[in-house]
């Protein structure tokens, strides 16, 4: 982390000041992109600043002399000294070295501060004219993956509630929940998903229905529960090894700003540490939604080429069923920005 001074900071480069305002730290920075910038901009990218310096170093240097002549049974001496002074020239060779993170610091106080390149957006109104290309910051609340967080909470809810009925007791009570919650037509339909005994394997004993059919019924939810948990496990795997992660921030005004961040460039440590914080995020304008338009957030994984109305009534179930999950959105409709992000940072 830098240290603030109260005065400005000289870089290098004799035609850039930094403000101490402009010293923060990204905790997420596209370094390809950093490059191309500042290679634009200073026709070309440093990292290291060699330099030369030469001081004169005077010295004093003193010389002492005598000498003695022996007289009779006495002698007698005489001494003086004489002072000199010669002058030698020293070198020394230094060299300063960038880092991404200081590199960019530049940059931005190049663009911000010297060319008032970057256009702020600090309310809906500044976000409503803005353009695909325009080059702006916007702050606020950063939301991890959406996408992520949903399917960590189904497959986490979906293992539980299949744990749960191992335990006769309460599977009872998860089948009375499940008739309450989903209509009358549950039991047959869980009838209906029990393994009969030409799909069973051998040697496995079917599920005897006592009086009611809770066993069997409770049976099937439960090998429901399993096959759904172990295929939202493998999607989820599959969307957090993907390359491209939708973070959301919460904008001014209720303008929200869809960032899709390369997981190589998540600094190393930092995916959960940015969750929920308020953080300043530097990019260039992709997108600015319309009346009628949304962007949808599922669109990385399976799930991405169903209807959109499906996966709005999907959210909407799981937010008011009697699990009560709490889900961030995962359609994002005006006012909302999409953003291609250089850094993120504090």
């Amino acid at each position: 982390m830098f240290r603030r001074s109260r005065q400005p900071v000289t870089d290098p480069s004799p035609s850039l000041q930094i403000d101490p305002i402009g010293l923060v730290e990204p905790v997420y920075l596209d370094v390809d992109m950093l490059q191309t910038y500042v290679a634009a901009l200073q026709n070309g990218v440093t990292y290291v600043v060699r330099e030369t310096r030469r001081s004169d170093i005077e010295r004093t240097r003193e010389v002492k002399a005598g000498f003695t002549v022996p007289v009779l049974s006495a002698s007698v001496g005489a001494g003086g000294s004489i002072l000199g002074r010669d002058t030698s020239r020293q070198t020394k060779d230094f060299e300063r070295s960038h880092t991404p993170s200081s590199l960019f610091v530049s940059l931005r106080a190049s663009l911000v501060f010297q060319r008032n390149a970057v256009r702020a957006v600090k309310s809906g109104e500044d976000a409503a004219g803005l353009l695909p290309g325009d080059l702006v910051e916007v702050s606020g609340e950063l939301i991890a993956d959406p996408l992520v967080t949903v399917l960590d909470a189904l497959a986490d809810s979906a293992q539980l509630i299949q744990d749960l009925t191992k335990v006769r007791v309460l599977a009872e009570i998860i089948d009375q929940l499940a008739r309450q919650q989903m209509g009358p037509t549950v039991p047959s339909l869980f009838a209906r998903m029990t393994p009969t005994s030409a799909s069973s394997p051998p040697g496995r004993q079917q599920a005897q229905p006592s009086r009611g059919g809770s066993p069997q019924q409770v049976f099937s939810l439960s090998e429901a529960l399993g096959q759904g948990a172990t295929a939202l496990d493998t999607i989820r795997t599959k969307v957090k090894q993907g390359a491209v992660a939708d973070y959301v921030m919460e904008g001014p005004d209720d303008v929200r700003v869809v960032l899709p961040l390369s997981r190589k460039c998540l600094a190393e440590g930092r995916e959960h540490q940015i969750e929920g914080g308020v953080f300043t995020v530097l990019g260039t304008v992709t997108r600015n939604l319309g009346r009628g338009e949304a962007i949808n957030l599922v669109r990385r994984s399976a799930f991405g080429a169903l209807p959109r109305e499906w996966i709005e009534r999907g959210h909407q179930y799981m937010r008011q069923s009697s699990l009560n999950l709490s889900l961030p959105d995962l359609i994002i409709r005006p006012p909302a920005l999409q953003l291609l992000p250089l850094a993120i940072f504090a």
